[in-house]
């Protein structure tokens, strides 16, 4: 709907603050293209719940529909470990989806994963991505997001875009 494929946006602290951006809203008229119905897109960001400063959990891609897996970096600041990612997905207090992978994080490395999620076919939800130390199940990072699945909607537009927390 935009002649750019990407739209940038740069926000700026006047002190040594940390900026967190709970909602963001754009509008734009397509030239030429007359809609019969409203078109709405709706992008939503991560919020970090958890936040262990020994290792970083960087969300690299989230994307909804067809390929539904996110695409995580760890980014181990300590020493070596193993640990537990995992990404679910909760419509109400019903489990709709968990997928987790434990790997071997070595001292000061980093490591990319892909984990593969689904949504259910309607209704509000919310999705989570953790990190977890495997031995100990002690929680080190934890992002979430709030979401809607519109009835109706087909496999390749269930979810607006998710934006990503920064680093």
């Amino acid at each position: 709907m935009l002649p750019q494929r990407n739209v940038w946006v740069r926000l700026k602290s006047m002190f040594a603050t940390r900026i967190e951006v709970s909602k963001y809203r754009y509008q734009s008229v397509p030239g030429g293209k007359v809609w019969s119905d409203p078109v709405i897109g709706e992008s939503r960001y991560l919020t970090a719940a958890w936040d262990d400063p020994s290792v970083d959990l960087q969300v690299g891609e989230l994307v909804p529909g067809g390929r539904s897996e996110v695409r995580v970096a760890l980014v181990n600041r300590g020493w070596w470990r193993k640990v537990r990612a995992a990404v679910s997905v909760q419509k109400g207090n019903a489990l709709v989806w968990r997928r987790e992978e434990e790997c071997y994080l070595g001292a000061k490395a980093a490591k990319y994963l892909y984990l593969s999620y689904q949504v259910a076919a309607e209704g509000e939800q919310l999705l989570k991505i953790s990190l977890a130390d495997a031995e100990t199940d002690e929680l080190l990072e934890l992002l979430e997001t709030r979401f809607a699945v519109a009835p109706g909607a087909e496999a390749g537009a269930r979810t607006g875009a998710v934006g990503l927390p920064s680093s």
